[in-house]
C-alpha cells in the first residue's frame, strides 16, 4: 500500500506566476499550430514582400475566409511573429456602448499586419538558409505519446524511422536550408584540399544521410565523384531515392544500410550530419568509421553545439527545446535497443567524441564552428 503523501502548501503570492509558467508552454504548443497552418495555407508566403495588410486583404490573396484569417493574424501577432498596427480613425460611439458588432466580429479594417525582413525569411521564403516553418509540419501525436510513455517505462525507445514520412521531412525541413547554401561554399571548403578531391572524383557516404538533401547537394556540386547516402530509416531511404531522381542524379544512390554495412579502406571521404548522438552504439560507429576510411580518407562530423554539463548547457535560449526533442526523438533513437548508449541531442560534446575517435585509432581531431550555422559544430578528424 503506497503510503499518503504530505503536501507542500502552495504560496498564494507565487502560484500565479508558477501557473503562467505553465501556461506560456502550452501557449508555445499552440502557436506551433497556428505556424503549422500559417506555412500550409501559404499566409506566410502571402506576406513575404513586408506589405501590412489587412485580414481582409489577406484573405483575398489566399482565397480564405476573412474571420479565420483575422483570428490567426491575432493569434501569430499575439506571439510575436507577425507586427501588428492599427490606423487612428474616427470612432462613431453613437449607438449603445459605441461598438460596431460587424467591426469586432470581422476585423478592423484599419488594422494592419506584417512580417518584419527578418520573420519573412524565417516564415515565408523556403529557399531562405533561415527558413523554418516546415520544421513545424510534424507534431508528436497520441500514438507516439504512448509509445513514449511506454519508453519511459521499460527503457527501450524506437527508432527515427518507426515515427513515420512526416518526421522524415520535418528533418530535411530543419537543416535542409542551411545545407544547400553553406555546405560545400562554406563548410567542405573549410577541409584542406577537399575541394579538389571532389572535383577530381572520389568515393563519399554520407552516413546517416536521412532524406538525402546533403548527399544531392554535394553529387549536384561536383559531378565526378560517387556518393552513397546509408540511413537506417525506409522513409528516409525513400525520400532520398525520389530527391535524387527527381533532380536527374546518376552519380548518387541511397540504401538502407548502417556503419557496419562500410567495406574496410571503401571511403574517401565520410559525412556525418547531426547523426552519432542519434545512435544507440556511438562507439562501434566510430570503430566502424574508422575501418571504413582509406588512409588519407577524412571524415566530417556535424553535431549540436553541446556541452559537457547541463548548467552550461542552460545558456541556450532554446535549450528546453533541445531536451524536450531528445525525449522524443534523439535519446530515444540512441536507446532503441537495449544496452543502448542513450546519449541523446546534447549529448556529443567535443570531449566525448574526442575520446570516442581516439579510442578507435583515429590521430587528427579539430573542430570549428560557423557564423552561417548556429547550431552545429563540425569535426575534422582523420586516421
Amino acid at each position: 500500500m503506497t503510503e499518503s503523501l504530505t503536501l507542500p502548501p502552495a504560496d498564494p503570492a507565487k502560484l500565479p506566476y508558477a501557473s503562467l509558467a505553465v501556461f506560456q508552454v502550452k501557449q508555445g504548443e499552440m502557436v506551433a499550430l497556428m505556424v503549422r497552418l500559417g506555412n500550409r495555407l501559404g499566409l506566410f508566403r502571402a506576406m513575404a514582400d513586408g506589405r501590412p495588410r489587412s485580414a481582409a486583404e489577406l484573405a483575398a490573396d489566399t482565397d480564405l475566409q476573412v474571420r479565420w484569417v483575422q483570428e490567426w493574424l491575432y493569434a501569430v501577432a499575439a506571439g510575436g511573429l507577425v507586427e501588428h498596427r492599427a490606423l487612428e480613425r474616427d470612432v462613431d460611439v453613437g449607438d449603445d456602448d459605441g461598438v460596431d458588432v460587424d467591426t469586432e466580429i470581422l476585423g478592423d479594417p484599419g488594422e494592419q499586419f506584417h512580417l518584419t525582413p527578418e520573420m519573412s525569411a524565417i516564415l515565408a521564403q523556403p529557399d531562405h538558409p533561415s527558413f523554418a516553418a516546415a520544421a513545424f509540419g510534424a507534431s508528436v501525436d497520441g500514438q507516439t505519446t504512448d509509445r513514449l510513455a511506454e519508453s519511459f517505462r521499460t527503457g527501450v525507445g524506437f527508432s527515427w524511422g518507426d515515427h513515420g514520412d512526416a518526421t522524415a521531412h520535418m528533418q530535411a525541413s530543419m537543416s535542409g536550408p542551411r545545407q544547400r547554401h553553406f555546405l560545400v561554399p562554406v563548410i567542405l571548403a573549410s577541409v584542406n584540399g577537399l575541394i579538389d578531391r571532389l572535383e577530381s572524383g572520389i568515393r563519399v557516404v554520407d552516413a546517416g544521410c536521412g532524406s538525402g538533401i546533403a548527399a544531392c547537394v554535394m553529387a549536384e556540386a561536383f559531378p565526378n565523384s560517387t556518393f552513397l547516402g546509408i540511413d537506417p530509416s525506409m522513409p528516409a531511404i525513400s525520400a532520398a531515392r525520389d530527391r535524387a531522381a527527381n533532380l536527374g542524379l546518376s552519380n548518387v544512390r541511397f540504401e538502407e544500410l548502417g556503419f557496419d554495412d562500410l567495406e574496410p579502406g571503401s571511403v574517401d571521404f565520410l559525412s556525418t550530419l547531426d547523426v552519432i548522438h542519434d545512435l544507440p552504439r556511438p562507439a562501434e560507429a566510430v570503430h566502424a568509421a574508422k575501418a571504413a576510411l582509406a588512409d588519407d580518407g577524412v571524415w566530417l562530423v556535424a553535431d549540436i553545439k553541446a556541452e559537457s554539463s547541463f548548467a552550461a548547457n542552460r545558456k541556450n535560449p532554446v535549450i528546453a527545446l533541445f531536451y524536450s526533442m531528445s525525449v522524443a526523438y534523439c535519446m530515444n533513437s540512441a536507446l532503441s535497443e537495449a544496452g543502448g548508449a542513450g546519449l541523446g541531442t546534447l549529448g556529443l560534446h567535443p570531449e566525448r567524441l574526442r575520446g570516442l575517435t581516439e579510442a578507435a585509432g583515429f590521430t587528427q581531431f579539430e573542430f570549428r564552428e560557423f557564423p552561417e550555422d548556429v547550431s552545429n559544430r563540425y569535426f575534422e578528424i582523420r586516421p
